[in-house]
């Protein structure tokens, strides 16, 4: 772990590089929706409702098209996965832009959910074949890294956007969106450049594949717990995250620049707290650095919901993001290496579906609370399900890890 993350990008190889620079072109554009689309249909006339259903349905699109995403990311490969989830994501963004009705604004929603689908579960087995078994953490890592850091800029740059652009506030957040939409599509360009060693398999038999995911689950325990405190996780995100930006408008009274600055700030200290992960894993191993930083920021989530002062919110927010969003790396390593290199795309399917499913009904029941409940309970219910996930997945991981480690030794 003395070896600087510069001298290993240095050593890694080209296809990595290449997907790294996709991917910050990726999250450029989703990092503007994340902070613009919500507030764009809003300032349409369509409410906390409307909202939400497009934001769920976009996240079941997601989740429920993951494992299809997985068998074609087997059949073509990774590299034609990644570069259709990168267009799919570039087209919703362009329809929902220009536009208008309910047809269009869902149509949107499922488009951006596939092309997200396709993408997310490509890129977790891609990542774990291209990199060396000893720089497996850091690659993890820094894509991790890169999509925070991307994110971070398209929040912030687009919340900068929408308000110094010299038209009304509708055409100044369609500008807007319209530029990041097209950096998803200059990501195609850098995975043009990746050489597959396997394009994907030559004979496609679909009822293998659904043999294989079900044996998957059916024959390992491991997997099936590692499902449930992903979508435990997934329900309780879903609650708070993607309506982020309208519980930062409408229950603390910030600005759209004020929230761009707030949800890009969070995103680089969450960047820079993605890069310290494989240094607390060296020292607690996967499993304890996800239930020590998670069992964290529960506090910071109750924070939130309970601060009305803008500065002190956004420091728990920015908190509360690194502490929890910083586990990810090391918890998709040590998925990925539960399974066989066969079986990585469909567990990276399997992960992404029930993420986004929990999410994806949790996101319609977080609008329906803050349109009707008030703005906080949601986060106190989130604080409740992050704790059980966390709980469950300590007392079921940490003797596999253990075990894990004695057999490599030996």
């Amino acid at each position: 772990m003395s070896e600087s993350y510069l001298s290993m990008i240095r050593k890694m190889s080209l296809n990595l590089k290449y997907y790294f620079i996709a991917s910050f072109f990726a999250y450029l554009g989703l990092g503007a929706g994340n902070v613009l689309v919500n507030l764009f249909l809003m300032e349409k006339g369509y409410g906390e409702n409307v909202v939400g259903v497009f934001l769920s349905i976009k996240l079941f699109t997601t989740g429920i098209l993951a494992l299809p995403a997985g068998i074609l990311c087997n059949r073509m490969g990774y590299k034609w996965s990644l570069k259709k989830g990168l267009f799919f994501i570039g087209i919703g963004i362009i329809i929902l832009t220009y536009f208008n009705g309910l047809v269009a604004i869902y149509l949107s929603s499922f488009l951006w959910g596939l092309g997200l689908s396709v993408f997310a579960v490509s890129a977790p087995p891609f990542i774990q074949d291209n990199a060396e078994m000893k720089h497996r953490q850091q690659a993890f890592s820094i894509n991790f890294s890169v999509m925070m850091f991307s994110n971070m800029m398209g929040n912030y740059i687009s919340g900068k956007m929408a308000e110094v652009l010299p038209y009304g506030i509708l055409k100044n957040y369609q500008v807007t969106l319209t530029v990041f939409a097209l950096s998803t599509f200059i990501g195609i360009i850098f995975l043009a450049n990746i050489k597959e060693k396997v394009k994907g398999e030559e004979k496609f038999n679909l009822k293998n594949h659904i043999v294989g995911i079900t044996s998957l689950v059916k024959k390992d325990n491991n997997i099936v717990r590692l499902l449930l405190c992903h979508g435990i996780i997934g329900m309780g995100a879903g609650l708070i995250v993607p309506l982020l930006n309208v519980f930062l408008k409408n229950n603390v009274g910030a600005t759209t620049s004020q929230i761009g600055t707030i949800m890009s700030l969070s995103q680089t200290t969450t960047a820079i707290a993605g890069l310290i992960t494989p240094y607390i894993v060296l020292r607690l191993g996967k499993v304890k650095t996800v239930t020590t930083l998670r069992l964290l920021s529960i506090p910071f989530l109750i924070a939130i919901a309970l601060l009305q002062n803008i500065y002190l919110v956004a420091i728990a927010v920015f908190v509360r993001s690194s502490l929890m969003n910083m586990t990810h790396p090391a918890e998709l390593e040590f998925s990925m290496g539960l399974v066989g290199k066969n079986n990585r795309a469909f567990l990276s399917a399997l992960l992404k579906t029930v993420e986004s499913v929990g999410r994806s009904f949790s996101v319609l029941a977080g609008g329906y609370i803050m349109a009707n409940l008030g703005y906080s309970l949601p986060y106190y219910i989130t604080c409740c399900l992050y704790f059980i996930a966390v709980i469950l997945f300590y007392s079921w991981f940490n003797s596999v890890e253990i075990e894990n480690k004695i057999t490599i030794s030996n």
